[in-house]
């Protein structure tokens, strides 16, 4: 497989780690607070990545899943907020991967979050 992230720098491929991040974020508070189910459901996303069948949003949770604790400070620090966040990864995919793969995208964060969403309680 192809290392997609040689398409972008450093800092777009940890703005692509967090796109992961700000869907689990605004799914998971919808109700007000973050559960356990919810944080084990983002982990099982995370351990089964290489199921995900677009390559990017594959390997953006892989390298997430790799490094989490650093790429979460470094998320909580982040001044950005969802829709801006978000908006800006939606630019950047369509920029770099062209408009199928960047829908593909953004459809596998909707996965994400569907997934998260029907996550049993803690």
């Amino acid at each position: 497989m192809t290392d997609l992230r040689t398409l972008f720098s450093l800092e777009e491929w940890k703005l692509l780690q967090f796109s992961a991040l700000w869907v689990f974020q605004t799914v998971a508070v919808a109700d007000g607070k973050i559960d356990e189910g919810e944080v084990r459901a983002l982990g099982r996303e995370l351990s089964e990545a290489h199921l995900y069948h677009n390559a990017l949003a594959s390997q953006t949770l892989q390298t997430l899943s790799d490094d989490f604790g650093a790429i979460y400070k470094l998320f909580k620090a982040d001044e950005r907020g969802a829709r801006a966040g978000l908006a800006a990864v939606a630019d950047l995919v369509e920029e770099r991967v062209g408009l199928d793969e960047a829908r593909s995208f953004k459809l596998a964060l909707l996965l994400l979050g569907r997934n998260i969403a029907r996550a049993e309680g803690g």
